[in-house]
């Protein structure tokens, strides 16, 4: 498996016609809450991996398969699935602000020697942090490296200055990292 991680950058954030600084200041702000539900993840037992990839900060970290609610003749609660054994949760956040960046592709692959196993992450609203994550069954517990693969939005971004972010692709490597198992 090739190591591949795109190059952090810092997208320019300036007050403008369409951003006071005040409003700046309120989108950190914004983020320093979202940074602080990390810690507050990592508190309970799930490390939490960081890395800093073209304009996002992308956090990494997995729980036991835990289940969810979605759609099925209206909204219902689903059960992990019978050999689902992780939960796995990708947060990407504005580089500079840290805020929660929606509307994202964000995929997955997981390698235990050369085995692979590719997923898409889907939007996860949660109590604690938003996240692009899913269920999955994974071998015994072992050592695991994980590619992370962002693709370039599509979405509107405002203001002529500070909306020029998000443009290209990105990937993070995390290599030999130990993935929380259970249910």
């Amino acid at each position: 498996m090739e190591i591949l991680n795109t190059t952090a950058t810092t997208p320019v954030t300036e007050p403008t016609s369409s951003v006071t600084a005040d409003q700046l200041q309120l989108a950190q702000e914004v983020g320093h809450a979202v940074r602080a539900a990390l810690d507050t993840i990592e508190a309970r037992g799930y490390p939490v991996r960081l890395r800093h990839a073209g304009d996002y900060v992308i956090a990494f970290y997995t729980t036991p398969a835990q289940g969810g609610y979605g759609p099925g003749h209206g909204l219902r609660w689903y059960d992990a699935a019978p050999d689902a054994t992780t939960h796995f949760a990708v947060v990407v956040l504005d580089a500079v602000d840290s805020r929660f960046v929606p509307g994202l592709d964000v995929e997955l692959e997981v390698w235990w020697g050369d085995r692979l196993m590719t997923t898409r992450l889907p939007f996860e609203w949660d109590p604690v942090a938003h996240h692009y994550g899913i269920d999955a069954a994974l071998p015994d517990a072992r050592r695991f490296s994980v590619v992370i693969r962002i693709e370039a939005p599509t979405f509107l971004r405002h203001d002529q200055v500070n909306g020029l972010r998000y443009t290209k692709p990105v990937v993070v490597t995390l290599p030999a990292v130990e993935i929380v198992q259970g249910r």
